[in-house]
């Protein structure tokens, strides 16, 4: 049995175009080609749109919540709620024991924020990484 030659199986492929006549592209190719362009385009534009969507909400979220922690510095609401309410100050005593007593506890209140803060980094770093 003969070597294969990839060189000579070229060598017949192009022989073989070369005696074939030339045919016209088919009537819906320019139409086919420019719509397939567009849907593109127009995917592109959309992914834009989402991601300025995504990127406005999350500084209008981030401003809003900066705007009410300084708000509630502001205007003292600590100590307006510690004043109001009868017993609030036993009660944080309480949750601050039992949290420190309490692994479990103080996992359970931890790791939302904790993966809050990653979330946020890896966000931030895959997003200037593209």
């Amino acid at each position: 049995m003969a070597s294969f030659d990839p060189n000579d199986l070229d060598r017949l492929v192009e022989a073989k175009l070369k005696e074939a006549p030339m045919r016209p592209a088919p009537l819906g190719l320019c139409r086919e080609v420019r719509r397939r362009v567009t849907a593109v385009a127009v995917a592109k534009r959309e992914r834009r749109r989402f991601h300025k969507l995504v990127n406005g909400s999350f500084l209008v979220f981030t401003v809003v919540a900066a705007l009410l922690a300084v708000a509630a510095i502001v205007l003292d609401l600590p100590g307006r709620m510690a004043l109001a309410i009868p017993g609030i100050l036993g009660y944080f005593d309480y949750v601050g024991s039992a949290v420190g007593h309490s692994w479990m506890l103080a996992a359970a209140f931890g790791a939302p924020m904790g993966l809050l803060v990653v979330g946020a980094a890896l966000w931030v770093g895959l997003r200037s990484a593209r």
